[in-house]
């Protein structure tokens, strides 16, 4: 049975709040957008949700942005949502061409892993790493013809590259998603999440950021322990000198100047 009760960030106790990195401001890191949730449940039922708010998303003509930490269960999203759309009659397996490990259809979202400035779009553009592509058509030979998720750009890959370079990507790790824009988001957060991972994941959406929490039981108080354990690791992890800077830099100077300035890497 898929839980379906929402836990606004407020509910949660007092310490367990999304982690802003040590001199987010600073260093211009992003605020949280928009209504802030989480929901608790099993992985599996944690998929079928996922892939019901990508359709959702899909439908809404809205974007989502999907992410997670380990790639076994990027790999698990991106097939779940797949094969939802194969029995959806949405994709053709008579289009199936291979990609990096996996295999696609026209219709896919896909992402290309290598920048190649030989390969040029129709704009001009060169092929980048992490962008994201839809299949708009396949060879036998195993190329493939993509274009760009907001329409700006299309082109042809070579056999070779699509076999080696691209990857299914409904969803991505929180590293891969980091500079990405959605309407909405979705973060898988289990017990190998970090902190600033959760803190990417659940800064993506302008509008709405859902933590999906895996759990083996549906009790809440899991939840809030494997992401008060996610902030935790993420703060033992800052070092000591860290937070040394980021504390000076925002505490007023007194006393007397050193005559010689220290550079900040000097004891890290």
């Amino acid at each position: 049975m898929v839980c379906t009760r929402c836990v606004d960030v407020e509910e949660v106790p007092a310490g367990v709040r999304l982690p802003v990195p040590v001199g987010a401001a600073r260093r211009g890191h992003r605020p949280i957008r928009g209504r802030v949730r989480s929901d608790r449940g099993t992985f599996d039922e944690h998929l079928d949700t996922i892939t019901d708010a990508w359709t959702r998303s899909r439908d809404d003509g809205e974007t989502i942005s999907i992410t997670t930490t380990r790639n076994e269960h990027v790999h698990a999203i991106n097939h779940h949502i797949q094969q939802r759309r194969i029995e959806a009659g949405e994709l053709d397996q008579n289009t199936l061409i291979p990609i990096d490990d996996d295999s696609a259809m026209v219709g896919d979202i896909v992402a290309t892993r290598r920048n190649d400035r030989r390969l040029r779009t129709t704009t001009g553009e060169p092929i980048r790493n992490r962008e994201r592509w839809t299949i708009t058509d396949t060879n036998p030979n195993g190329e493939i013809t993509v274009t760009r998720l907001d329409g700006h750009g299309t082109i042809t890959l070579p056999a070779d590259y699509a076999r080696q370079h691209v990857q299914l990507a409904y969803a991505t790790t929180e590293h891969g998603a980091q500079g990405e824009t959605a309407d909405r988001s979705i973060t898988l957060a289990t017990t190998a999440t970090t902190g600033r991972g959760l803190y990417v994941g659940m800064t993506r959406g302008r509008h709405e950021n859902t933590a999906l929490v895996v759990t083996d039981t549906p009790d809440l108080a899991e939840a809030i322990r494997i992401l008060a354990a996610a902030i935790a690791i993420d703060r033992a992890a800052i070092p000591a000198t860290t937070h040394r800077h980021t504390l000076a830099a925002t505490m007023p100077r007194s006393g007397p100047r050193p005559r010689v300035q220290v550079p900040e890497w000097f004891d890290e």
